[in-house]
Order: structure tokens, then sequence, then C-alpha cells
């Protein structure tokens, strides 16, 4: 005998039906992209500081939010209209998620354009709609699909980079017993070349990093010490595990790399450890840094999707360099955690990784903030080829100031340690992770035969318990022997093999080396890996011959403004116009994007918007000489970078020290003629 269903309960039956296919069709439009974007973005879960409750409390919200929201919509049109066409709702819903989809599929499997793209897609939605409306089968279909979120769910929560990172699966590395412990203080910085730090006599500039310098006098300066990696997910667990790095799909989490220095020591040693963008320390032992709760994490994973299914971008994943945002609150929760030794308490491993003075570069020598701009310096590609010599040298320029501000943050990690006598009898390591090349012509970072000096020699110091005079120690030194020269500083044994050999024993010949490139760019240019090997080979004594000679930074002049001065005009900077010959006024035009900023400024106030300014210039050639002055004081000097049409792009930064507070009055001016004898001809100035 049949079963009576009354009108409610077919209507239940009816809205769950409905709510199941838009919990299907948003499992193949966001969920499963959205969790495969974010599952290979280990670095959003270690910057966001996410937990497990987190994490899955991100998949119930990747999940059920979307489908629920426009079941919601569905239910507010029907209820608007009275009722009146909700099939018809249901249906064009349906086909409005099936068209983010077949968008998503067309974009990231054709090369159409975006009118293609969105075209196709529409047309996609629609005949799915027709089909579903018409069909039996495809409802029944797509109500089967409601299985896939769920499995979606299960392979990121089982089988991501990113559930490793949270819940920390097969974690444990293997401990070392430590004879003679002290406290280890270990800070990686990140995208430092040694050359940005030397005089061009082979010291450290004192002038302009009087606390490397500083450090320097008290510890032993492997002056001689290479990267193993251009790239932080190779250069950073080389570091500390002193291991070559494994392959480049390898996350920088502890289940890739267990054995290292923080499993090693876990048993004997308290670990206050502050990653960056990797997570090797096995959770939930090591203090974390967060970029912001969960909110913020939500917010993330929405963007990236978002980016994903435009139309008009390519699939996107969590970049590493959005580190930089925590670096002011990452060094503070650091120097925080430093604190005295109680007696009786286990040594301690404070350990670091700060991204500075890696790119973007937005830092002042005092500590102060520009604006950030997002995307590449103007006329350049940051991780392609240098194109222009103005362009270049911008971003070396650029580079240089925030390298200031890097040592002023490790100033305020040194003075803090000295405070609370915790220098003098710990092991002090200072590093970073690789370098940075400014050389026109070559890649940023990617290893080539002209930009290794840059690439692949960093700083490497190490205080040993007790030392007070430095020592300049020039032997080969890698980034994998840093980890066996911790471990004999401490008389502990390293308990599995590795690469590295300890700085303390004999010195190694220094000949040809090895470095794993970024294979993120697109050829290795004139340096070539052997058939079957994932690393180049180079000549390791010529180039450090090579580094010690190098100088990035005019050694004359105000240590205040010696980063600052740029070109053959680079005396002019601090002077005032009136001091100068004038040359008729230029045909040429400039603009600013930003010139309402000098309407109202604040030499010492923490962010100074004003001091980092783009413009474009017209009717000049490339490397045309440009000075900018401020109420008649010459307080920036810059070149045209590479013409688009008729303008070329400039950028300009402005030591704060040099303006008044208030609004000032921006001049541009062409400069030609000697440098000792310059003329200067007057620019138009537009704000429009």
């Amino acid at each position: 005998m049949a079963r009576d269903v009354s009108p409610d309960q077919s209507r239940t039956s009816c809205l769950g039906g409905r709510l199941t296919d838009l919990f299907a069709l948003s499992g193949l439009a966001v969920a499963q992209p959205l969790l495969d974007i974010v599952g290979k973005s280990p670095g959003l879960f270690v910057t966001h500081d996410t937990t497990a409750v987190e994490l899955l409390a991100l998949v119930c919200v990747v999940l059920l939010v979307p489908p629920f929201v426009l079941f919601a919509f569905e239910q507010l049109l029907a209820l608007l209209l009275h009722h009146r066409g909700e099939n018809a709702i249901h249906i064009f819903a349906c086909g409005a998620v099936a068209a983010v989809f077949g968008e998503e599929v067309i974009r990231h499997n054709t090369q159409y354009g975006r009118v293609s793209v969105v075209a196709a897609g529409v047309a996609a939605g629609a005949a799915f709609a027709f089909f579903l409306g018409k069909s039996k089968q495809v409802r029944q279909f797509v109500r089967f699909l409601a299985i896939g979120p769920g499995l979606f769910a299960a392979l990121f929560l089982g089988m991501s980079p990113a559930a490793d990172v949270v819940f920390g699966h097969g974690a444990s590395g293997i401990a070392s017993e430590v004879r003679t412990p002290k406290r280890i203080v270990f800070i990686v910085l990140d995208e430092l070349p040694l050359v940005s730090l030397l005089d061009g006599t082979g010291a450290i500039d004192a002038e302009l990093y009087p606390n490397f310098a500083g450090l320097a006098d008290t510890s032993t300066w492997y002056r001689n010490s290479r990267t193993v990696a251009a790239f932080t997910d190779g250069a950073v667990p080389a570091i500390l595990t002193g291991r070559y790095p494994k392959r480049r799909d390898f996350e920088p989490i502890a289940t890739s790399y267990p054995d290292n220095l923080f499993s090693m020591l876990a048993d004997d040693y308290d670990l206050n450890v502050h990653e960056a963008v990797t997570r090797l320390c096995p959770a939930p032992s090591c203090a974390t840094n967060a970029e912001g709760g969960f909110v913020s994490l939500v917010t993330k994973a929405a963007s990236l999707w978002r980016e994903f299914a435009s139309p008009s971008i390519r699939k996107k994943t969590f970049d590493n360099a959005d580190a930089w945002k925590v670096v002011e609150p990452n060094l503070e929760r650091f120097v925080n955690s430093l604190e005295v030794a109680a007696e009786g308490d286990k040594p301690r491993l404070d350990f670091l990784h700060l991204e500075m003075p890696h790119y973007p570069w937005h830092y002042l020598p005092t500590g102060q903030k520009h604006r950030y701009v997002p995307g590449d310096p103007p006329g350049e590609a940051y991780l392609e080829l240098w194109q222009s010599v103005p362009g270049t040298e911008a971003a070396r320029q650029r580079h240089l100031l925030q390298v200031q501000a890097t040592d002023l943050m490790l100033g305020t990690i040194l003075d803090r340690l000295r405070a609370i006598n915790a220098f003098e009898d710990s092991l002090v390591v200072v590093t970073a992770d690789h370098g940075v090349s400014f050389t026109l012509g070559e890649p940023a970072r990617n290893p080539s035969a002209k930009n290794l000096p840059d690439v692949l020699w960093t700083p490497l110091l190490i205080k040993y318990p007790g030392q007070s005079s430095g020592v300049v120690d020039d032997r080969r030194a890698e980034s994998i022997d840093v980890l066996p020269t911790v471990a004999e500083a401490i008389d502990a044994e390293v308990p599995v093999k590795i690469d590295g050999k300890t700085l303390l024993g004999p010195a190694q010949l220094d000949g040809l080396r090895r470095v794993y490139p970024w294979v993120w760019f697109p050829t290795v240019r004139d340096l070539v890996a052997a058939p079957g090997r994932a690393f180049v080979e180079f000549d390791g004594a010529a180039g450090f011959a090579d580094v010690l000679t190098r100088t990035v930074v005019a050694r004359h002049g105000d240590a205040d403004l010696r980063v600052y001065r740029r070109g053959p005009y680079a005396d002019l900077l601090g002077r005032m116009v009136a001091e100068f010959d004038f040359g008729p006024s230029s045909a040429a035009v400039a603009t600013f994007d930003n010139i309402d900023l000098f309407d109202d400024i604040d030499p010492k106030a923490t962010v100074v918007d004003w001091a980092w300014n783009i413009g474009s210039i017209s009717s000049v050639e490339l490397e045309t000489q440009i000075a900018i002055a401020a109420d008649g004081r010459i307080v920036a000097l810059t070149a045209a970078q590479l013409p688009n049409d008729d303008l070329a792009p400039f950028t300009f930064v402005v030591p704060p020290h040099l303006l008044e507070p208030g609004g000032v009055e921006i001049e541009v001016l062409l400069l030609s003629g000697p440098p000792t004898a310059p003329i200067l001809s007057p620019v138009s100035l537009s704000r429009d």
C-alpha cells in the first residue's frame, strides 16, 4: 500500500534536493579548486598559525557557506515572488554555478582570451541549466556528485602539505644527546647577499651597518660562506638539516625534513622557535607567528579562489612573499620572548627566521616605512631579468635601505640579549638563506655565471660561547655546514648522515661547488646542470675573490645619505638648487602617482608614504638624469627608465630628514653637464 506524502513533506524533500544540487555544484566550482590551492600552500597556514580546529572550520566554511548562501538567495527571491517560478530560480542558480565551473576549466586548460572564456563559460552554464531542467537523469547525476565535496575534504585533510603543517603528521625526528648544552640564539635572515654589507675592502661597512660590524668584532665571521639553494624552500631546510635540498616539490615542513636542528635538540632544549614561511619545528612544541586570526585566513583563502576563478588570472597559490606583512610582529614577539634563564631550566634555543631584507623593499634605515605598491619595480620584473641601468639601480637602492633597516632590527635583538645577560655565554648564529642580484641583464635570484657573487654568498657570523674578539675565517663554508658546526659547539652528535662538515674541523679545499637553482625561472642561462642532476656547479674560489672586491655603495659623504645618492650627480643630494646654473626649461612634462602626499609632511612619522614615489616623464631618453627638489633643496636623484610609448617611468626615494614638517613645493629638474658643474633644466610638473 502506497504511503501518502503530505504537501509539507513533499516541499521539504524538494528543498533538500535543491540544496543537494547546490552543494554538489559548488563543490566542483569552489571547494575542489580552493582546497587544492590552499592544500599546496602550507606557507598560508604557517603565517596564520592555523590550529587543527581552525583548519577543520575552514573546510566547513569552504564546503557549506557557498551552497547555503546560494540556497538562501533562492529562497529569498522565491519569497519575494510569492513562490512563483521556484524551479526556474533554482535552475538559474545551478546554471550560474556551472558557468563559473566551466569558465574555470576553459581558462586553465586553453589559451583563450578573457572575453572568449567568459562567453564559453556562460554558454556552458546555459546548456547545463537547459538539460538540468529537461532531464531527470541529469538531475540524478548532479545529486550523485554530492559525494564529491566530502571526498575533496578527505583528500585535503589526509594528504595535503597544508594538513601536514597543521597536524604535524609523521614529523618526529631523531633527537641527539647533548653533552655540553649552551643557550643557542639562531637568526636566519632572508635574501641578504654578503656583498650588500661589504665596503670594497672585504670588511663590513661599519658606518652603514654598525650592528653587523659590531657582531663581527666579537664573532667568527665565515666570510666565504655560500648558500646551496637560491630559494627559501630549499635554503632554510639545508641550513637546519645539513643536507642538500631534496626535490623542489618537497614542502619546507617537518614531515619532509623530520631530522633537523629542532628535532635534534627537542629532548634537551626548550624550543622558542619563530618561523616565517617554513614549519620545520614539529608542532606543538614550537612558538609560531600569526599574520592574523581565522577571519584573516578565510579572507585570504577567498582571495585565492577569486584569483583562480577570474577569467584574467591563471591558477594562484599563496605567495611566501606575503610573510613580509608579519616582519614587525614577528620581530616584536621574538624579542619579547627572549627571557632570562632560571636556575634549573633547560637551555634554550631561540630561533628566528626574519623575512628581511627580502623584497618588497619598503623600509628605511630609521625603521620607518614608505608605501608598498604591489607588483614588480616599475619598468622591471623582479624575478626575471633586470632590463635597464636606472631600474636596476633603483631596486638596489631600496634593497640597501632595507638592509640598513635589517641592521637596526638585528641591533634590537642583540641589545635584548645583552640586557638579559644572554649574549656572552650563548652560541649566537646569524646567517641568511640566500642572496639577491642586481646585475643588468641577469636574473635577480636564479643563479647565472655573472650573478653568483650576489646570489650565493651570504653572511655567516657565529659567536661561540665566551668568545669576545672577532676572527675572520675564509675557509670554504656552505649553509649545510651550519648544523654540524652548532652540534660540535655544544658537544652533540648529529644522529643521522648529513652532507655538511663542521667548520670547527680542518678546512676543506675550495673547488667546484654545487647550487640548486630556482626551477621556477625558465632557464639557468650559462650554468647548465649535468644530465640527471638537479644542481649546477661553479668555481667557489673565483667567486669569493670577486665578492671581496665588490663595492655597492660609495664610501664618501654623509653616512645618512650615502645609500640615497644615485648616479653621476650623486653629490648634489641635500644641496640647494640656487647653487647651480639653470638651463632653459625642458619641454618634458612629469607626473607623480601621489604628489598630493607632499602637501602634508611629517618627517618623523612611522609611515612616510611620500618617501618613495613612482612617476613618469615625457620626451626624454633612457637614463636621462633627474633631480627632485623640495622647497629649493635637492632631495632625490633618479633617472628615466625604459620608455613606454612617449613616457619613461622613474622612481625615487626621499630621505625624510631632508624635509621640514608641513607642505613642500616639489620641482623636477633635468641634469646635464659635468657632475662638478651641473646644469639644471626645470620640467613642468602635472598634478593630473
